[in-house]
């Protein structure tokens, strides 16, 4: 799965972990702190399962971050559109 999430402005998502998804954050924009490390635009950060994280811009003008969950087994591409490698295959033929 894949998304953009935008963090207002003195706020934060809240601690969390994903039982199973490696979460893979780049910072578009803005600033947040992700793992106790202040980020800012061009930033990534890997979250591997089970570790907890917080998208925190409580003391920021707000971040824009692009997002990736990624079970440990599955494909940075199949992630984003839901097809591996081989289903992209067998849909063009």
């Amino acid at each position: 799965m894949a998304g953009v999430l935008t963090v207002e402005a003195g706020h934060h998502l809240g601690t969390h972990s994903h039982l199973l998804n490696h979460h893979h954050i780049w910072v578009l924009d803005g600033h947040a702190k992700i793992l106790d490390d202040d980020l800012g635009p061009g930033a990534y950060v890997h979250i591997p399962s089970g570790v907890n994280h917080d998208i925190d811009a409580t003391s920021s003008d707000g971040c824009t971050v692009f997002y990736l969950y990624i079970r440990p087994s599955e494909s940075p591409s199949k992630a984003i559109d839901g097809r591996d490698a081989h289903d992209r295959r067998t849909a063009r033929n």
